[in-house]
């Protein structure tokens, strides 16, 4: 309660007369706080209001302090139908398919010198669940035997629009490889030729960062007669082209050497590439034989005699020398 005093008091009454006022304020403060305060509590204890004591339209209002009330005037949006049972199930998407335990894409062209080799490859890596993806060139479609390939389970994929946008499906691939390098991809790959679905590919998964490894048993000298691989120049222009793609980033090995790496980068074990039935060579090869005998792997006996000069001659052939235990 406030204190008056009378006009003309002393000054020891106006003293007391000012200490009044100052506790007259914080009284006030305090009590107005406590009737906040215990309003607020109040309303806080209240239920929330139930559907049937929401508006008609069921437009609530958000919520304050707890509460909810609904705005009387506002305008209610079109009621949301809920669907039943089958409709609701018919709307959930279908699950995405797992992706599969590793992805391999193969960009094949036109050789087929160790395409045997490939192939049963292939056969043990789609055994194990590698998913293995296939995009040819015209010419080998030609010359690879498609059905074969079919029949392993390799997908053909003729549309680049599969791959999406800048090609970014590539991506999904843990490994591209080149089984069937030709001399005329290698040549175009090394120029920068760009002419069609594989050479995009190649360069865009390369760009990419992605692991590219191919066969260099089409580029050898001896390989595909009828291509002049052998002919003077030749070989010295295959394998300039063929380091230009290696600084590129392509990995580059004989079919045999190609499929055990690539199974130990896919599998995380070694892959054993098919016996071809290349006769194991016991007798000492001299540089005489290492120009006749046909690639592109020499299986030598443990134990073999092979001179320097053959194993030059051979190298330069481009074939690879196997050396297998005694039978």
């Amino acid at each position: 309660m406030a204190i008056l005093n009378r006009p003309g008091g002393t000054s020891q009454s106006k003293a007391h007369n000012n200490v009044s006022k100052q506790i007259d304020y914080e009284t006030l403060v305090r009590i107005v706080t406590e009737e906040v305060m215990r309003y607020l509590q109040e309303q806080n204890a209240k239920p929330a209001a139930t559907p049937a004591e929401a508006s008609a339209c069921g437009c609530p209002l958000p919520a304050v302090n707890g509460g909810s009330t609904a705005d009387p005037v506002a305008s209610c949006p079109t009621p949301v139908v809920q669907p039943s049972g089958n409709e609701a199930l018919a709307a959930i998407p279908p699950a995405i398919p797992a992706k599969p335990f590793k992805r391999v894409l193969c960009l094949f062209t036109g050789a087929n010198e160790g395409f045997d080799v490939f192939l049963k490859t292939a056969e043990a890596w789609a055994a194990q669940g590698v998913a293995l993806d296939g995009v040819y060139s015209e010419s080998a479609k030609s010359i690879l035997p498609m059905q074969r390939l079919s029949a392993l389970g390799i997908r053909e994929i003729a549309d680049g629009s599969a791959f999406g946008h800048h090609f970014e499906g590539l991506k999904q691939y843990d490994m591209i490889l080149l089984p069937t390098l030709s001399r005329t991809y290698v040549a175009k790959m090394a120029l920068g030729i760009t002419d069609n679905l594989v050479l995009n590919l190649a360069y865009t998964a390369l760009a990419y960062g992605l692991k590219m490894m191919g066969s260099t048993d089409g580029l050898a000298p001896s390989a595909c007669p009828v291509c002049a691989n052998h002919l003077p120049g030749i070989p010295e222009l295959l394998d300039e082209y063929q380091a230009r793609i290696r600084r590129m980033g392509v990995q580059l090995f004989p079919m045999r050497r190609l499929v055990a790496m690539a199974g130990t980068m896919i599998l995380g074990v070694g892959t054993v590439a098919a016996d071809t039935g290349t006769e194991v060579i016991t007798q000492l090869i001299t540089q005489h034989e290492a120009a006749q005998l046909p690639g592109p792997v020499v299986r030598v006996s443990r134990g073999g005699l092979v001179t320097p000069s053959a194993k030059d001659v051979l190298s330069q052939r481009g074939i690879e020398i196997e050396v297998v235990s005694k039978s």
